[in-house]
């Protein structure tokens, strides 16, 4: 659905990049770099990165 929002419910699935950093208003370059840097929490399955919804907003909260 286009108009859906990045937040959903508790049963959420991981986030791709591109969640991440329309969450976060930000690149999505910035999202993968700060990944790389270990500044943003991250799961990585191979060579993709999918991201916890929680551990986003805590991050944006400033509780990393």
């Amino acid at each position: 659905m286009a108009n859906e929002t990045v937040e959903k419910t508790e049963d959420e699935t991981l986030w791709t990049p591109q969640d991440a950093a329309r969450y976060l208003c930000t690149s999505v370059s910035w999202v993968y770099h700060a990944a790389q840097r270990g500044e943003l929490p991250c799961l990585r399955f191979s060579r993709m990165l999918r991201f916890d919804p929680a551990a986003i907003r805590n991050f944006a909260r400033g509780k990393n």
